[in-house]
């Protein structure tokens, strides 16, 4: 089997995406919020952007509510004002969050 045909089967393919997310995702503290921006290429159609999906497909071990799907295109800005609504309030809750329990910390070893 020619070398080649292995970046070219979509089961491969889709594999080596999967261990890439998986790989991020693990490198990445739970607490964290992580997005998952989906790229349409072309005209995005307005039903499919806009919107948050579940990561189960992507993601079928790990379950956070931290994790999120979001659908956009580079090529017309669709779905990224929707991504980042969801990404930058839960992303700045989170890091008052950790403040705060690291200063809680920080006041019982003193």
């Amino acid at each position: 089997e020619d070398s080649d045909d292995e970046y070219d089967d979509p089961q491969n393919i889709y594999k080596k995406q999967q261990q890439m997310l998986n790989d991020v995702r693990k490198s990445i503290p739970d607490d964290v919020p992580f997005l998952v921006f989906g790229h349409i290429f072309g005209n995005a159609n307005t039903q499919v952007v806009d919107r948050m999906y579940s990561t189960d497909l992507l993601l079928p071990h790990y379950h956070n509510p931290m994790t999120g799907l979001c659908c956009g295109s580079a090529k017309t800005g669709a779905g990224v004002q929707s991504a980042m609504e969801w990404l930058i309030p839960l992303a700045k809750r989170q890091q008052k969050e950790r403040l705060a329990s690291r200063k809680q910390l920080e006041e019982k070893e003193v």
